[in-house]
């Protein structure tokens, strides 16, 4: 058995229960095969919590070696992921061990926490004395090639692409029956990924998506054009940014219509 794997993220075949009151090291499949398809020290991924797999029973049972403390799940999908075979139990289920691939690796504010080497990182933060967020970061595995099949990290910090917001949308103010455009402009780390925009109207009743058609135009671009203004003052505008890897929508400040 190799000591570690390149897949940050492979599927498993079936569903899974578990609890946390019966057998709570016991894992129950339902149309699995972890006899083939999962080995003894990989990690497998059950409603956004990671355990590690410390004995496989049959196709439809195995052990895992922290017990399971998050809500009974039954008919749970699951994936697994081929951390280093060393990494600990309590390791693995503290959500500490992450493959970076070569796109996270080159990410800004990924080298900013010390995370820019492809392969498998520890990777913990912390509170220090004085309040301040601090990040550990330790290589365990540095690959040559990347990993693979990447499981998104955001939510422990490690992005697979960063937007940032340049320029905000800015207020406008024009006579009745004018056209008028709403701009932002972002940029996206890596320069690879795409952002996607859509455009928002409050008009009295909170933020929904528009679409085009109407006196609106280019909605999922970086300029929303207005045909007319008319009958639209005091309405409030904003864009969502999004692209692959990023967890939650970057959302831009919010820019309002006033006909003169």
């Amino acid at each position: 058995m190799a000591l570690w794997g390149t897949r940050d993220s492979f599927s498993v075949t079936g569903t899974v229960d578990v609890s946390n009151t019966v057998d709570t090291t016991t894992v129950a499949g339902t149309g699995t095969a972890f006899n083939t398809e999962v080995n003894v020290g990989d990690a497998l991924v059950i409603a956004g919590k990671r355990r590690k797999v410390t004995a496989v029973g049959s196709a439809t049972s195995l052990t895992i070696g922290t017990a399971w403390d998050g809500a009974n799940q039954t008919g749970a999908t699951v994936t697994g992921q081929d951390v280093p075979k060393y990494v600990t139990a309590a390791e693995v289920a503290s959500n500490n061990i992450i493959g970076v691939d070569d796109t996270e690796a080159s990410i800004a504010a990924n080298k900013a926490r010390g995370i820019n080497t492809p392969g498998w990182t520890k990777y913990v933060t912390y509170t220090d004395m004085h309040g301040n967020t601090r990040y550990k970061t330790e290589p365990l595995v540095v690959m040559s090639s990347a990993v693979t099949s990447d499981a998104p990290d955001d939510t422990i910090g490690v992005p697979d692409a960063v937007i940032t917001i340049l320029t905000q949308p800015s207020n406008s103010s024009a006579a009745s029956g004018n056209a008028v455009s709403f701009t932002v402009s972002a940029s996206v780390d890596p320069t690879s990924a795409t952002i996607l925009y859509r455009w928002e109207e409050d008009s009295g009743s909170g933020f929904a998506a528009l679409n085009n058609g109407g006196v609106y135009a280019n909605v999922s671009t970086a300029t929303l054009n207005i045909s007319n203004n008319a009958l639209l003052t005091g309405n409030i505008y904003r864009v969502q940014l999004s692209a692959a890897g990023v967890a939650a929508n970057t959302v831009s400040a919010n820019a309002t219509l006033t006909v003169v």
